[in-house]
């Protein structure tokens, strides 16, 4: 592993009992400082909307270096004494060395849609196997910045990135299984179905499909027991949320893998 790959710290913090947390709270407070520090690289805040009582907090580091030695901070122990008297959850992975910013919050620029996935896998997966999935990026987005997706639908995919690990195991589905977790950036709500529902795969010479069952049947063919998606618009921490910052929840289940032809999504590792 290298010396100093890049971190994203992800925090799952439960809600005051009446909304929002305020702009004002110590955590907040806390975490724009943080914002200034040359080290980090971004600090933003996003309520998924499947999800009731809960925000999320992302703290990208330039390096694994730089988190340990803020680690060892003041301002790391005032973090830490705010989020105290939350309720809250933390992970740290580290990140692809050869990946960018996961989050895209600046104010300047239109919100983002991000679906975050939540895949599950058996705990008895083989090197080879992870290797896959930690390059996984399948999605097709042929297209110039700023097409309008009603035109060219693969306009509506902004990114794709497998992020992380999740920490520990969990169980799902009556077996014991670990977790990774796929972000999808799109323009909007609106564009993630018009994705969804006109961008076909080209397998060659046989019957295009439908784009999200051949990458859940790529997942599927990588040992993939399940999924669950969650959607949410991430903003940086160092601005006020908006006033419809809390969305509505959607109710949600965890979903199976869709069906699909195992003879139509032949292919290794290799041409991912």
């Amino acid at each position: 592993m290298p010396d100093n790959r890049r971190i994203l710290e992800w925090i799952s913090l439960k809600d005051a009992p009446n909304g929002v947390i305020s702009n004002s709270d110590e955590i907040f407070a806390v975490l724009q400082e943080i914002q200034k520090l040359q080290e980090c690289t971004g600090v933003a805040r996003g309520r998924p909307q499947e999800l009731r009582n809960i925000e999320w907090l992302i703290i990208e580091w330039r390096g694994s270096r730089d988190k340990e030695e803020f680690c060892t901070t003041e301002l790391y122990l005032r973090l830490e004494e705010a989020l105290a008297t939350r309720s809250w959850s933390r992970e740290v992975s580290c990140l692809l060395p050869d990946r960018g910013h996961i989050i895209a919050a600046h104010p300047m620029s239109p919100p983002m849609l991000y679906e975050v996935l939540t895949i599950y896998f058996p705990v008895d997966l083989d090197p080879a196997t992870i290797s896959c999935l930690e390059k996984f990026s399948v999605l097709p987005r042929w297209h110039i910045d700023g097409e309008d997706p009603v035109e060219y639908p693969s306009a509506a995919l902004k990114a794709q990135t497998p992020v992380m690990w999740k920490e520990g195991t969990c169980e799902y589905q009556g077996q014991t299984a670990r977790r990774f977790v796929y972000f999808i950036k799109f323009v909007n709500k609106e564009g993630e179905r018009i994705y969804k529902e006109k961008v076909r795969y080209d397998p060659g010479g046989r019957t295009p499909l439908d784009i999200m069952s051949y990458f859940f049947g790529r997942l599927e063919d990588l040992g993939m027991i399940g999924y669950e998606p969650r959607h949410v618009e991430f903003v940086e921490i160092v601005h006020y949320v908006p006033e419809n910052y809390v969305s509505e929840p959607l109710p949600t289940q965890p979903m199976e893998c869709p069906p699909h032809n195992i003879a139509d999504l032949e292919g290794d590792c290799d041409d991912l």
